[in-house]
C-alpha cells in the first residue's frame, strides 16, 4: 500500500512525496498546502507506525468508493 512521505519540493518548501513499495514514480514532491485541507477533512491521517508519513484514512476510502460507485 502507498503512502506519502515528508519531503523538500523543488522550490524547498515543505511537501509530500508518494511512495508505492514495487513501483517507481516521478520525484516531484506534493505541496504542503496541498495536503493540508485532506488531511482537515479527515481523508488521509498520519501512519500509526510511522508518524511522518501520512496513509488514507478509513474516510478516505470509504469517500473513494462512494465516488466511484455514484460513477465517478
Amino acid at each position: 500500500m502507498g503512502y506519502l512521505a515528508a519531503a523538500t519540493t523543488e522550490r524547498g518548501t515543505p511537501g509530500w512525496r508518494l511512495v508505492v513499495p514495487g513501483l517507481s514514480y516521478h520525484d516531484k514532491s506534493i505541496g504542503e498546502k496541498t495536503i493540508i485541507p485532506l488531511v482537515r477533512l479527515g481523508l488521509i491521517e498520519p501512519a500509526l507506525d510511522e508518524p511522518h508519513c501520512l496513509v488514507v484514512s478509513t474516510r478516505g476510502a470509504q469517500t473513494w468508493w462512494l465516488f466511484h460507485a455514484r460513477g465517478g
